[in-house]
């Protein structure tokens, strides 16, 4: 029998293994070898398993089991771009499900009002890691620069900056501006990898995205270092 200790452990690894199935079959898809994508995958379950175990939470949720999936297509994403180095339909079709799951978890957790503060953030790393993925493959496909990997870096640099400077890791006030801006990159990112686009389109979506990006990240580094008014 599962301890009360186990059981947040176990409710997002059971959530992955769900999940395991169509990645094998999505990286096979792609032409990926789905041994190496499922160890890549389960590594990564882990990593959020035991965040979820030091939340302390005890329910998973199908909101969070979503997001798990967008966590996988994005590295499938990373993946087929390291591996192939160019654009394809099957390539595009992966970053379009991760948008549209995208839109889906966040509604489906305030539908069944699951919303959670570790949903939240679990959704902010998988938008960081969708940017990443997207920008490797636009890299390495030629059809844009290196400056692209800006846009799935901005994220964790935010976060080591909080480490390292306590005003930074201050919570912000609430703000529609990054979901907009975090959307709308995401989706431009994803156009940028249609096959039909010529490269020179592809590299100003990709340079508009990772400018709105970070003009965002900068406006929020300036609410929280500008001084405090009585």
């Amino acid at each position: 029998m599962a301890t009360s200790r186990s059981l947040p452990f176990a409710a997002p690894a059971s959530a992955g293994l769900v999940c395991a199935p169509v990645v094998a079959a999505a990286a096979l898809w792609l032409g990926l070898a789905p041994l190496p994508a499922l160890a890549t995958y389960g590594l990564l379950v882990l990593l959020v398993a035991l965040a979820f175990r030091r939340q302390g939470l005890a329910v998973f949720g199908p909101a969070n089991a979503l997001t798990l999936l967008r966590y996988a297509l994005a590295l499938l994403l990373l993946l087929d771009g390291v591996a192939e180095r160019a654009v394809s339909w099957s390539l595009f079709a992966v970053a379009a499900a991760a948008l549209l799951l995208d839109a889906l978890d966040g509604r489906l957790a305030r539908r069944l009002g699951c919303a959670s503060r570790f949903g939240a953030r679990l959704d902010l790393e998988a938008d960081a890691l969708f940017l990443l993925a997207a920008g490797s493959a636009l890299w390495l496909a030629g059809r844009a620069g290196p400056w692209v990997l800006l846009a799935g870096l901005l994220r964790p640099a935010f976060l080591l900056a909080g480490r390292m400077i306590p005003r930074l890791a201050r919570p912000l006030p609430p703000s529609r501006r990054r979901a907009w801006v975090c959307g709308g990159a995401a989706t431009a990112l994803a156009l940028a990898l249609a096959p039909p686009l010529a490269p020179a389109a592809a590299a100003v979506l990709a340079a508009l995205a990772t400018w709105a990006l970070a003009f965002s990240f900068a406006r929020d580094l300036w609410i929280l270092l500008r001084p405090r008014t009585p």
